[in-house]
């Protein structure tokens, strides 16, 4: 199964309760993402990993650090290889331009190459929420 991931987003709905992620994260580019990608789109998140849509995530607010790459990145190859993916098309703004997305692009780098799962990056115009 070929996945559709873009990072997760700043603003969140507060409410103390979990949430389903898409509905967590306040972002049209996860939205649209989601609506079009339907059942193979996953968010990733620097305090859970990668997140199916559904899944109910509390509140949090944590930028993924350089020092977390590799935890995180063994626990993404994990997901990958437990959803039998064979292909990643992650979605992110120019990491160049943006720094804080430099973590996120690593752990989809490194979890793809330890999964043995091919990865495309799909640079996207401006900084999307």
């Amino acid at each position: 199964m070929k996945l559709v991931v873009t990072y997760c987003a700043g603003p969140k709905r507060k409410d103390s309760g979990p949430l389903p992620a898409v509905e967590r994260y306040l972002s049209e580019r996860i939205s649209d993402l989601a609506r079009t990608a339907g059942q193979s789109f996953r968010i990733l998140s620097g305090e859970f990993g990668l997140l199916e849509t559904e899944e109910p995530i509390p509140w949090y607010d944590h930028l993924l650090a350089a020092g977390e790459v590799r935890e995180l990145a063994v626990t993404v190859a994990d997901q990958l290889l437990e959803v039998e993916a064979s292909a990643v098309d992650y979605h992110t703004a120019d990491p160049e331009t943006f720094s804080p997305l430099r973590p996120y692009l690593q752990v989809m780098t490194d979890a793809c190459r330890f999964a043995g799962v091919d990865l495309e990056v799909i640079l996207l115009e401006g900084n999307p929420e």
